[in-house]
């Protein structure tokens, strides 16, 4: 099915069959919307391709996109605590491409706080159906919003803190649509250099919506 029987697992304390229980039905839902499409995908499939009841499901999630955006949050918690070890002086939006930067390498190098697979699945659904996207942005906002506030010892309202994460919010909405202009035979889990792509394609996006040229923090 998918891309995945093991798509997203992660470290696990035995006996925790509540959490077991909440993952299987995350890959279950990337599985799903992948093989059959998002519309098709129903709550009832997901539960059984994770083999609990609707009831556990319910439990979980209050729906399909709720399990979904649960991985788009889990990348943007690690983006915020990634934030933490850019140095202070660097720009806000140059840190978060720095803070991106390290997280999608640890997510590729197999360190990070989900796997690879799970991430591409999880791109694949959210850029494949819209309202999904903008619960992604509205997502991403919420979360950076109060990461940069905290970071530049602001408040959410800051006119500083809202443009820094408005422009980086085009970058990475331009990242994604970047991805998806790939020929139709592309498998990004058969790319030897999907993480040098995948910087490649948010530092040309970066420069293409900030009008400069990004740098890292070790230059």
């Amino acid at each position: 099915m998918g891309i995945s029987g093991d798509l997203g697992k992660r470290t696990r304390i035995p006996g925790d069959r509540d959490d077991d229980c909440r993952e299987r039905l995350v890959d279950a839902t990337l599985d799903l919307c992948m093989d059959q499409g998002y519309d098709a995908t129903t709550a009832d499939q997901i539960a059984a391709a994770a083999d609990v009841t609707p009831a556990d499901f319910e439990r979980h999630f209050a729906t399909k996109d709720a399990a979904i955006m649960s991985v788009v949050d889990d990348l943007l918690q690690a983006t915020a605590a990634a934030l933490g070890d850019v140095k202070a002086e660097v720009e806000p939006e140059h840190a978060m491409l720095i803070a991106t930067i390290e997280l999608l390498g640890a997510i590729i190098d197999g360190r990070g706080v989900i796997t690879r697979d799970r991430m591409l699945a999880m791109g694949r659904v959210v850029t494949s159906t819209s309202h999904l996207q903008q619960q992604a942005s509205a997502v991403r906002k919420r979360v950076l919003t109060q990461a940069l506030a905290g970071r530049m010892g602001s408040d959410s309202q800051d006119r500083r803190v809202q443009r820094a994460v408005t422009m980086w919010s085009a970058i990475a909405a331009g990242a994604y649509v970047g991805q998806l202009h790939m020929p139709s035979n592309y498998d990004p889990r058969q790319d030897d250099w999907l993480s040098e792509r995948m910087v490649a394609n948010l530092s040309e996006t970066f420069a293409e919506v900030m009008g400069e040229a990004p740098w890292q923090e070790d230059e």
